[in-house]
């Protein structure tokens, strides 16, 4: 008699609550990723208490419920935030430009200068080959160092 292959899934009872169990569990990418080499014709079961006991898996067992991740402490600031601060900043600013020091693109390969508005009232960076970068053109890393040099 041949072997079949069973997708063993070790579960643990460790939490009373959902949410603290959430926190602690996979996502379903990230469990689709582990099981994607897998043979789709193996069953899955359940390892309760490391081999005590053992559960199946049917359809009509899967549900989801609703609950509130722990909020981190950090403060998120959106690209857009982070745009209409920095614009802020130069308008305040006399000549409607601000300095900024060691502010470098993603590749190291630039310095980016001074932050403020060119001719046209474009806000962009000003760089140390005399190049303008509008504001909207920088990475997302670019951007908040940026803001991060003039804000903080």
């Amino acid at each position: 008699m041949a072997k079949e292959r069973i997708i063993v899934l070790d579960v643990n009872r460790t939490y009373y609550d959902v949410k603290e169990a959430a926190d602690s569990s996979m996502t379903v990418a990230e469990l689709i990723e582990e099981l994607r080499y897998l043979p789709e014709d193996c069953k899955v079961v359940f390892r309760n208490d490391g081999g005590y006991t053992y559960g199946y898996l049917k359809d009509r067992f899967i549900d989801s419920e609703y609950w509130e991740p722990e909020e981190e402490e950090e403060d998120v600031c959106t690209r857009e935030d982070m745009i209409y601060e920095i614009g802020m900043v130069c308008q305040k600013e006399e000549s409607g430009n601000a300095k900024l020091s060691a502010v470098y693109d993603d590749e190291c390969n630039v310095e980016f200068l001074a932050v403020g508005f060119n001719d046209s009232r474009v806000l962009g960076v000003a760089t140390d080959n005399e190049e303008f970068i509008p504001i909207e053109d920088l990475s997302d890393n670019e951007l908040e160092e940026v803001w991060y040099a003039l804000t903080k």
